[in-house]
């Protein structure tokens, strides 16, 4: 069941409810006020016989003479009443003969002020017996008189059938138009159901939206906002599982292609008598391979490493990081040009230095021996940019977000033949993100490119440091 027809349906049983309690109290008021009011007829009636009793035997005319009044005046329809001795017996009686003689003797036991009770015949028939002693010139007697009741109990029967058909009618009333009400009022709920299966089922993009202007509306823009993180890291692992098969595919192609070269010339000096140049090319080609191999497990290794937690940031000279740099730079043309400087940097010393040699490393590739490589760094409040610049060959719009991907090389074919693996962008990235920072890549195709990378100051060395520096 819905939980609008549930709704509706609470709403028609609680007015049911509701209904039933109103109607038993009204009828209740209602039965109770007709039985006063024949009560009331009943004594009035009674004493109304009494005097007539005491008028006409007061002329002394006797019993019989105050029967043939009596009767007399009802010939239309007798009364029911019932005159009786004092221990009993009956000197006259119009009563119904189905009222139980023990009913009779106790509306007779009454003294002083005349009684009224409400009894039941054997035939289920009610009656009021108002009883009480009229005083006669001979003696006293018990007068009795009795007032059916049907009427009551009829019209009782009656509001009672009035008010259940009034109700029945009212409910079906009642629960069509909170049906309907319900229905609309749930309409949001059955949107937010809707669009959750509708995300569940792959759908990320979807949205409820809702302009209730009430709590529903806050339900719905806190989904929304559900919604939004979920599709946002649902978009993050598709694209960190793309990634990572992008990786594997790609580790798996630099594995496979010297690999295979290497099986080649391997197999070609096993099995064949070849030239002492054709083994010497063999030999220098399987050694090559094998030093890339190495290479690339190294930079995967160490990768892997930075994957853990950040270092531990310590003050560090730049002018000792470019010291270093100078000495373990290979020889070769473009020379890089490092700058004296007196700026320090919340760093890893030698992470800051394998980052600024990749870079570095790379530029010098990327660009021709009458080119220029050199490295910059400029304090900017309590940020220092370090840029590494050359003139090189640049590098592609197209593959400018792409560059510091593993394994993602610009061109493919000189990186290979200079034996890069496509992994130390990737390292410097990482490294530049365990400073707190990244590497800001600008480049135009021939023109050259520079590559900044943003560190924390640091404050100024004491003098005993800045004496024990190289």
């Amino acid at each position: 069941m819905k939980f609008a027809d549930k709704l509706a349906l609470g709403l028609t049983l609680l007015l049911a409810a509701l209904l039933t309690v109103y109607n038993i109290w009204t009828q209740d008021r209602q039965f109770t006020a007709d039985l006063q009011a024949e009560t009331a007829r009943a004594l009035a009636a009674w004493e109304q016989e009494r005097y007539d009793m005491q008028n006409t035997l007061a002329g002394r005319s006797g019993l019989a003479g105050w029967v043939s009044a009596y009767q007399g005046s009802h010939s239309g329809a007798p009364a029911l009443l019932g005159v009786f001795e004092p221990d009993g017996t009956a000197l006259y009686a119009t009563l119904p003969p189905t009222l139980p003689a023990d009913t009779l003797q106790r509306a007779l036991t009454g003294e002083g002020q005349p009684r009224v009770v409400l009894v039941q015949d054997s035939l289920g028939a009610r009656y009021l017996l108002a009883a009480g002693l009229a005083v006669l010139p001979d003696g006293a007697v018990a007068l009795v008189h009795s007032q059916p009741l049907q009427a009551v109990w009829a019209a009782r029967a009656a509001r009672q059938r009035t008010a259940l058909a009034a109700g029945a009618a009212l409910l079906a009333l009642t629960a069509a138009g909170s049906r309907l009400l319900c229905r609309r009022l749930t309409r949001p709920l059955a949107r937010l159901e809707q669009t959750s299966r509708q995300i569940a089922a792959g759908d990320y993009g979807r949205r409820t939206a809702l302009r209730t202007g009430d709590e529903l509306a806050s339900l719905s823009a806190s989904f929304d906002e559900m919604a939004d993180a979920v599709q946002e890291k649902i978009e993050q692992l598709q694209e960190n599982l793309q990634a990572r098969e992008d990786f594997v595919a790609a580790f798996t192609h630099e594995l496979k292609t010297p690999i295979t070269s290497m099986l080649g010339y391997a197999d070609l000096l096993r099995s064949a008598e070849t030239t002492p140049q054709t083994r010497q090319l063999a030999a220098q080609y399987i050694y090559q391979e094998s030093r890339r191999l190495e290479q690339l497990g190294g930079k995967l290794m160490a990768l892997m490493q930075l994957a853990g937690s950040p270092p531990a940031l310590e003050p560090t000279a730049l002018a000792a990081v470019f010291y270093r740099l100078r000495r373990s730079l290979p020889p070769g043309e473009p020379r890089a040009e490092l700058p004296d400087t007196d700026a320090r940097v919340l760093a890893d010393a030698v992470l800051l230095e394998d980052l600024l040699y990749n870079l570095i490393k790379n530029a010098r590739t990327a660009t021709p021996a009458d080119g220029q490589v050199w490295v910059e760094a400029a304090v900017r409040g309590d940020r220092v940019e370090v840029s590494v610049r050359d003139t090189g060959c640049g590098i592609p719009a197209r593959d400018l977000p792409r560059i510091c991907e593993p394994f993602y090389r610009v061109d493919k074919s000189r990186a290979r033949a200079a034996g890069g693996s496509g992994l130390g962008l990737a390292l410097c990235a990482r490294i530049a993100d365990l400073h707190g920072s990244r590497l800001d890549i600008q480049s135009r195709e021939g023109e050259g490119t520079a590559v900044t990378l943003c560190l924390q100051a640091a404050p100024p060395a004491p003098e005993t440091e800045k004496e024990a520096a190289p």
